[in-house]
C-alpha cells in the first residue's frame, strides 16, 4: 500500500471511530488492520497518525449561545463529506480484496462496543457503495460480523460446522462435526472468491499453521 493510501485509510477509520468517541477496543481494531499490512515500527507511525486524526477538532470557534444540536449536525455533514471524498480518492488505488478488508474493518470498528448507531451504519454504507461492494455481500458481511450465533442466519454461501449434536440440521445451514468444540462459520464471497472464517469456542484450531482467532 502506498503512503497516500495508508494515510487515507487511517483518516477514514478515524472519522468513523470518533463518531461516538474513540475507545481502546477501536484502536485495537485499527492496529490489527495495520499490523497485517506493515511492520511494527510503521504500524506505530500510522497509529500515531490515527490518534491525531481522531482527536482533531474543528478550528472554528463555537459560541455558547449557538445551538449545540445544530453544531452537531454541521459536524456530521462535514465528516460525511470528508468520508465520501476519501473513499472516492482511495477507491482507484485498492483491489477489490482490499476494499472488502476495509469494509470488514469498519464493521469491526463500530461493533467493538456491541452497538452500531444510525450514523455509523450510514457512513459504512456510503463507503461500501463507493467501493462497489455487491449489496448481497455487504449484507452477508454485516450479519456475519454483527451476530454471534450463525447457525440460524439466512445467509447465502454460509456454512456452519458445529459440535452441537442437538441442533436441528434440517432447519439450519450447519454440519455436525463430532470432535469440534464450538462452531466454525465459513462465509464465501463469490465476487472475490474468498472465504471468511469465524470461530466461537474455547479451543485452539489452526488454518495453514495459523491459529484461527476466536470471536
Amino acid at each position: 500500500m502506498s503512503e497516500a493510501l495508508l494515510r487515507g485509510l487511517v483518516q477514514l477509520f478515524a472519522i468513523i471511530a470518533k463518531l461516538d468517541g474513540v475507545q481502546p477496543a477501536e484502536r485495537k481494531v485499527v492496529e490489527s488492520f495495520l499490523g497485517n499490512q506493515l511492520n511494527l515500527s510503521t504500524t506505530q507511525k500510522y497509529m500515531a497518525l490515527f490518534d491525531t486524526f481522531a482527536n482533531k477538532k474543528s478550528k472554528k470557534k463555537i459560541h455558547f449561545e449557538e445551538d449545540t444540536e445544530w453544531q452537531g449536525e454541521r459536524a456530521s455533514v462535514r465528516d460525511s463529506s470528508k468520508l465520501l471524498l476519501i473513499c472516492t480518492q482511495i477507491n482507484q488505488e485498492m483491489t477489490q480484496h482490499q476494499k472488502v478488508d476495509v469494509l470488514i474493518t469498519m464493521f469491526l470498528l463500530v461493533w467493538s462496543d456491541a452497538n452500531i448507531t444510525e450514523q455509523e451504519y450510514e457512513f459504512i454504507s456510503t463507503a461500501a457503495d463507493t467501493f462497489n461492494i455487491p449489496q448481497n455481500e455487504f449484507f452477508a458481511i454485516e450479519k456475519f460480523i454483527l451476530n454471534l450465533d450463525h447457525s440460524s442466519l439466512e445467509i447465502e454461501n454460509l456454512l456452519v460446522l458445529t459440535g452441537d449434536a442437538g441442533l436441528d440440521f434440517r432447519e439450519h445451514n450447519a454440519v455436525y462435526y463430532a470432535t469440534l468444540e464450538g462452531t466454525v462459520s465459513i462465509l464465501r464471497l463469490p465476487s472475490i472468491d474468498r472465504f471468511l472464517f469465524r470461530y466461537q469456542g474455547d479451543s485452539i484450531y489452526y488454518l495453514n499453521n495459523t491459529p484461527v482467532l476466536r470471536g
